[in-house]
């Protein structure tokens, strides 16, 4: 009857023993900054945005400008900036990461052309919200790839020099991979 407990609570042991090898760890991953560097395809076009990330807990916050890679007729500049919030739901220390986001991004586009009847355009403005899922994937102790994919609104106006402002709210969305690297642990 001994031999049988013994042996009952060895197997037990080592079932419970293989399970927490199994599980991911649970302890936060407290504080970091980030470098993001990534490239985002959107309805608008293709950009090229860096940013500097903040995170604590299961939230990051980035910031940083967005730039145009898509060649623009009569382009006289394109500056923009981008406002990311993560969350990691299952926190953040494990080699697969999930997170939902929500994307803030602003551009503005200044532009010397003209269309059908002689009308002078000034200006694009565009503001776009998107809300996504997407997931890092930790290949070395402080480096990460991302993706992200997300749908949302965005808001624009064109201005022009001697006609009325046209401004628009569309459905629009976004693909984002990229590069991050924590500089800060």
């Amino acid at each position: 009857m001994k031999s049988m407990l013994y042996k009952l609570l060895g197997i037990l042991l080592l079932l419970d023993l293989q399970c927490h090898a199994q599980t991911d760890s649970t302890k936060p991953d407290r504080k970091s900054i980030d470098i993001e560097v990534s490239i985002q395809g959107a309805v608008e076009g293709v950009f090229f945005a860096p940013s500097v990330s903040w995170y604590r807990k299961r939230h990051l916050l980035s910031l940083g400008p967005r730039i145009n890679l898509t060649p623009v007729v009569n382009d006289k500049g394109w500056r923009g900036a981008l406002l990311t919030y993560k969350y990691f739901p299952n926190l953040r220390p494990n080699r697969i990461n999930f997170f939902f986001s929500v994307h803030t991004d602003y551009y503005y586009e200044p532009t010397k052309g003209s269309y059908s009847n002689s009308i002078q355009h000034k200006s694009n403005e565009y503001l776009n919200l998107t809300v996504g899922y997407g997931f890092q994937i930790t290949f070395a102790k402080r480096a990460y790839f991302l993706f992200d994919l997300g749908i949302g609104l965005g808001v624009g106006r064109t201005r022009y020099y001697d006609a009325p402002n046209v401004s628009s709210v569309d459905i629009t969305g976004m693909i984002q991979g990229g590069f991050g690297y924590r500089i800060f642990r």
